[in-house]
């Protein structure tokens, strides 16, 4: 196995585990939000996480929605609007750009609006 092939391997190792982190997320939080009639709204670029939400017979994913920050702008205003609102029970947020002080203000926006705020990084996972 060349370089490129390893390096590729560990990508798509590294996708999945990712993906399945997001994925578990989103289950708990659609069944502890499962009686509220809001969004659990999910912000990331992988089109899969939705799919393999699907596949749990258990999860609703009619109020999952899923907003591909690859393919549309998403900042801390659209965000905070989002929070602000009071249409979601929770915001998920992964593969973020957002800077220290734009997180901290949306937990606050979050923790006034009582929506749960959930951030996931590349390496660690929750936030």
């Amino acid at each position: 196995m060349n370089s490129m092939q390893h390096k590729s391997t560990f990508s798509n190792q590294d996708a999945t585990i990712k993906n399945h982190i997001i994925s578990q997320e989103i289950s708990e939080l659609c069944t502890k939000h499962k009686n509220n009639k809001k969004w659990i709204l999910l912000i990331n670029n992988e089109e899969s996480t939705v799919s393999t939400l699907q596949q749990q017979r258990s999860i609703d994913t009619s109020k999952v929605l899923h907003i591909n920050n690859g393919k549309v702008k998403v900042n801390a205003d659209n965000i905070e609007t989002a929070l602000s609102t009071g249409n979601c029970s929770a915001v998920v947020l992964a593969d973020n750009n957002l800077q220290t002080e734009q997180i901290i203000h949306l937990h606050k926006c979050a923790k006034r609006s009582n929506t749960a705020f959930v951030l996931l990084d590349n390496v660690s996972g929750f936030h």
